[in-house]
């Protein structure tokens, strides 16, 4: 949690983020600093740690206060916010929640667990409730988009996308590979991982299934999975887009066998060749009005380049990083981030 000295009813940017593994934000906030643009930062750990947010509801006026750090912050001054990322620090995981051990069972902490987490949720939505008034930077609500939606919206728009089936049929997955060949299977929803012990961690990535491991598979066809047609890359499009702006960088992923399905698969030690992009001006006009549709002024776009020469879209992660295009296409997103907060704080934004 950060605050700028200021005065107190001074027109303020709020900041909405996370403590850990957020370079992005933090850069961001580096250059609102350097410009003496006044600020706040909340991360969503703040909610349950200690000297987080706290609120007053008064029936006189019925006007809401919100402190942070022992200091009292006016709704009303937060003009600007910035949903960057919220993730709870998830403290009460540590706590012993019942008195005796034997009501420990795995189904009472998982539901005295999810008992928390609502709380939590709720402190937050009124957070963002007090701030409603303010102009956004990405929202909570928008921060999730169904990924079957965005692709109808994206063919809708005119854009390319990949041949899609959701089912929990077998036979359909077999019928679809053998229309397409091998097929790929990934998440319908967000990715995740499991954890084992300290050091082990495992990811849920792209994968190929073909009919031979689909023979072989576990999965029997009792729960719905998505499937989609395996592309043949030529090279994979990144691109931030910003207040209708695309900042694309192409990366060479197919060189290397271990991102040739998912570039999440990446090796620093032997990293992928990336360069400066610019998308043809059709594909960002489709891409621009997808945007719209999704009431989105930033997110991070995926895209790729087949060696027919398609422009197919995948996914749009609203809040996905971009510290990974900025810097190796010298684009200083971060500052233009920081700027278009600004810009929207001194009333100065150009729309598109």
């Amino acid at each position: 949690m950060k605050t700028e000295e200021r005065e107190g009813g001074d027109p303020v940017i709020c900041v909405l983020s996370q403590s850990s593994l957020e370079d992005t934000t933090d850069m961001v906030t580096d250059w609102l600093r350097a410009w003496g643009a006044p600020y706040i930062r909340i991360n969503g750990g703040d909610m349950d740690g200690p000297g987080g947010p706290s609120f007053t509801v008064a029936k006189t006026g019925a006007k809401a206060q919100i402190t942070i750090d022992g200091q009292p912050i006016d709704p009303e001054s937060i003009k600007v916010v910035w949903y960057r990322r919220w993730d709870y620090n998830n403290q009460y995981r540590t706590m012993g929640l019942f008195a005796d051990p034997a009501h420990s069972t795995s189904d009472n902490v998982y539901t005295a667990y999810s008992h928390l987490a609502g709380e939590l949720r709720a402190a937050s939505r009124f957070l963002f409730m007090m701030m409603e008034s303010a102009e956004w930077l990405s929202r909570p609500s928008t921060t999730a988009p169904n990924k079957l939606r965005v692709l109808k919206l994206a063919a809708d728009a005119g854009l390319d996308i990949p041949d899609t089936l959701l089912t929990s049929d077998r036979e359909q997955v077999r019928d679809f590979i053998r229309k397409h060949g091998d097929a790929v299977v990934k998440p319908a929803g967000d990715t995740f991982t499991f954890t084992f012990g300290e050091q082990e961690s495992y990811a849920v990535y792209t994968s190929v299934v073909s009919e031979d491991t689909l023979d072989n598979a576990t999965w029997g066809g009792s729960f719905p999975s998505l499937f989609q047609e395996k592309l043949k890359k030529k090279y994979e499009i990144r691109s931030f887009y910003l207040d209708g702006e695309f900042f694309s960088m192409a990366m060479f992923t197919q060189q290397k066998s271990s991102t040739q399905v998912d570039f999440r698969k990446y090796s620093w030690r032997d990293p992928a060749r990336t360069v400066p992009y610019s998308l043809p001006s059709e594909i960002e006009e489709s891409l621009r009005v997808l945007m719209d549709s999704l009431s989105l002024e930033t997110g991070s776009i995926d895209m790729v380049r087949t060696v027919d020469g398609r422009y197919v879209f995948l996914e749009v992660n609203p809040v996905g990083q971009f510290g990974m295009v900025s810097q190796p296409c010298n684009y200083h997103l971060e500052r233009r981030v920081a700027a278009a907060l600004v810009q929207r704080l001194n009333g100065t934004r150009k729309t598109p």
